[in-house]
């Protein structure tokens, strides 16, 4: 989706000079179909902000339940004969 929303952004940009040269911005159908355009873009652009910032709590939410110290330190346990130090005082 960037690369098409890239290209459309490119094509968009292009397209100011030609409409003005073109006397396009006289006409109401033109201005009312760039206006629509513009108004469906910017909310599809604020539900995919919308979709990227539930996921991002999701994953944060995730995050904090997760112990990853104590996950690390089972695993290398787990993994390995390490025994506690004994202190000979």
């Amino acid at each position: 989706m960037r690369r098409v929303n890239g290209w459309l952004a490119i094509l968009w940009i292009l397209m100011i000079p030609i409409s003005l040269v073109m006397g396009w911005l006289d006409s109401v159908v033109y201005v009312s179909a760039l206006s629509l355009w513009a108004l469906v873009s910017g909310h599809w652009s604020a539900w995919q902000a919308a979709r990227v910032e539930v996921a991002q709590l999701e994953d944060a939410k995730m995050r904090e339940k997760e112990d990853l110290v104590a996950e690390v330190v089972e695993a290398l346990l787990a993994r390995t004969n390490v025994e506690p130090a004994e202190t000979g005082r």
